[in-house]
């Protein structure tokens, strides 16, 4: 009975502790009908993803430095304007060709703040987004981009996720996935950067891959010892 029970009460454990990891992230949706020359909404929200709403209101503010720019399908960079709302930001842009465009963000402008709590000291963080859009091309061709970065291959069911650090394939690093739901996957990429999941559901997913740099330094007249750098790739799960 005793063994029944431990066996009852490790599975709400695994059940509870995968809510629990799902932190506040910063994310991209992008909504668009794929055809030449619609618009293309672009959305960045801050929250629990999957768990609760989506944050609104002054705490959006914090979302101000994040930088958003379009990849194109030919490769030309541009960025796009955003404006706040009380839900989120929003911009848009016109997909006027046929092919894959990439929304990325960038926010390298993050305080140097007391992450002691984390064994990191004063740490400095920088945050990455991307997104991938398509329009009338069953094949995604997508890129790194960041300097961390993630790219996704659909492969039948099972998705296969690369890892890159300064554009090469980067393994022993964690990746978690947070499906629609708030549930919360974490796996390991191999000797070539690789890792692979297979969706429980359609959706979005956030696939976030975060990297500790421990070079000493100074931001804005702070000094800090670590720099966390972090990228967060929004998956559609059709």
């Amino acid at each position: 009975m005793k063994k029944l029970l431990s066996k009852i009460a490790l599975g709400f454990v695994l059940l509870l502790v995968p809510m629990a990891l799902n932190a506040h992230n910063i994310w991209l949706e992008v909504k668009g009908s794929g055809k030449i020359n619609d618009k293309v909404h672009v959305q960045l929200y801050f929250g629990e993803y999957g768990q609760e709403a989506p944050e609104k209101g002054a705490k959006l503010d914090r979302l101000k430095d994040i930088k958003i720019f379009l990849i194109d399908a030919s490769g030309t960079k541009s960025e796009i304007t955003m404006t706040q709302t009380e839900t989120h930001w929003q911009g848009s842009f016109d997909a006027k060709t046929i092919g894959t465009y990439q929304i990325i963000g960038i926010n390298d402008q993050g305080e140097v703040r007391d992450m002691s709590k984390k064994h990191l000291g004063f740490a400095r963080s920088i945050s990455y987004l991307k997104a991938v859009y398509t329009v009338k091309t069953p094949e995604t061709k997508e890129y790194a981009v960041h300097p961390l970065d993630l790219t996704v291959q659909k492969q039948n069911d099972t998705y296969l996720l690369t890892a890159f650090k300064d554009e090469k394939q980067q393994g022993n690093l964690n990746i978690t996935i947070i499906n629609p739901d708030g549930w919360v996957k974490t796996v390991e990429t191999n000797e070539k950067g690789q890792a692979s999941f297979v969706p429980n559901k359609k959706g979005l997913y956030l696939i976030n891959l975060e990297w500790i740099d421990s070079t000493k330094g100074a931001f804005k007249d702070k000094a800090f010892d670590n720099t966390v750098n972090k990228t967060v790739l929004s998956l559609r799960v059709e």
